[in-house]
């Protein structure tokens, strides 16, 4: 018989902020300011309200390294400032997601986060479809022309719902059951 976990409060409470945090990061993601003071909002409520403690991992190690790389090809690339910017994403990425790993990395499992990303892509995709209409993205998806606003690229989208739809694949497996 499976054991039963008790989560506190507080434990729901930054379950919220990383929720939120990670749907205000598909609107940081294209350019708008106000996902950027969200994210920051909620990294200091995050900082605040758990004992935050750093613990360099392997998750550190990978993804620095491949910051490092991206800045290392500058020295070669034609177009050198993608380079750059490349590893600017990437290093802002590792600073955001040091700081979530701590606490997320104590959980017995990985379940919690993955249900975050899920419904943080439900929302986001429902908000797309509302803001850009089905009609509108199935003309694009046709003459693959490009959508840019303030919400975000169509690529974007797409690569949410696909993430979204291969985490709920891998729910509907056999033994990976939501508990």
């Amino acid at each position: 018989m499976p054991t039963i976990q008790r989560y506190t409060n507080n434990d729901k409470f930054v379950w919220l902020i990383t929720f939120v945090y990670y749907c205000s990061g598909y609107f940081a993601g294209s350019g708008n300011s106000t996902g950027t003071v969200v994210m920051f909002i909620c990294t200091l409520l995050f900082l605040v309200s758990t004992n935050y403690t750093f613990e360099f991992g392997i998750f550190h190690l990978m993804i620095f390294q491949f910051t490092l790389f991206c800045y290392a090809t500058a020295f070669w690339a034609l177009g050198y400032i993608y380079a750059i910017n490349k590893g600017n994403t990437l290093f802002f990425i590792f600073i955001a997601m040091s700081i979530f790993y701590s606490y997320y990395k104590k959980l017995p499992g990985v379940d919690k986060l993955m249900e975050i990303v899920l419904y943080s892509g439900y929302t986001f995709i429902i908000y797309a479809v509302f803001f850009i209409g089905v009609g509108r993205i199935a003309s694009m998806n046709a003459d693959s022309s490009r959508y840019v606003s303030g919400l975000a690229n169509l690529n974007t989208v797409g690569m949410l719902a696909a993430t979204t739809i291969l985490i709920n694949f891998y729910y509907f497996l056999p033994g990976n059951s939501r508990s």
